[in-house]
Parts: structure tokens; sequence; C-alpha cells
């Protein structure tokens, strides 16, 4: 198990990393005020909440339905690897 880390502990880490790969999770907003690169994963909220239109941000999800905030999303092995090789584009 490892040892639970404080909100600045997380955040020296974050800052010295080159980019993070998490769901929608607070560490993707931490990630985000500290202007990283971030891969995020949404399996069900919708991104229009926090996708900014920012090169540093690289959402992953298939479509919403119009008008649906809410909706599970089962995202293709296909999607994943097209945002990654994005991701791995906007590092270099």
């Amino acid at each position: 198990k490892l040892k639970t880390l404080s909100l600045d502990e997380i955040g020296e880490v974050i800052q010295k990393s080159n980019f993070l790969v998490t769901p929608d999770t607070g560490l993707m907003h931490l990630a985000m005020a500290l202007d990283k690169y971030i891969y995020t994963l949404f399996s069900y909220t919708h991104p229009v909440f926090v996708d900014p239109q920012n090169d540093k941000f690289i959402s992953v999800y298939n479509q919403f339905d119009n008008g649906n905030f809410y909706q599970y999303q089962d995202i293709s092995n296909e999607r994943l690897q097209k945002k990654l090789e994005l991701l791995v584009k906007r590092i270099r």
C-alpha cells in the first residue's frame, strides 16, 4: 500500500511530471491549475463542464447524446490509442 500524500505533496509530484493520466478527478483539476499535459478519461460525466480550450488538455470520450450531461461511455481502444498519440505529439 502506498502512503497517503498531502495535497502539497501531490502538487509537488505533478509539478515535477511532464503529464498526468487520470479520469475526471481532483487530480485532473490540480494538474490543470499547474498547467500540465493531461490525458483524461471521461467515462460518465460530459467533459463540457471542464473541457478547456487548451492544447495541454486531452479529453477522451466517445459521444454524448444531445442534452445528456451524464452518459455511460464505452471508450474504444481505437479512440484511446488515437488520443494517446495526440498527447505524445503535443508533448514533443
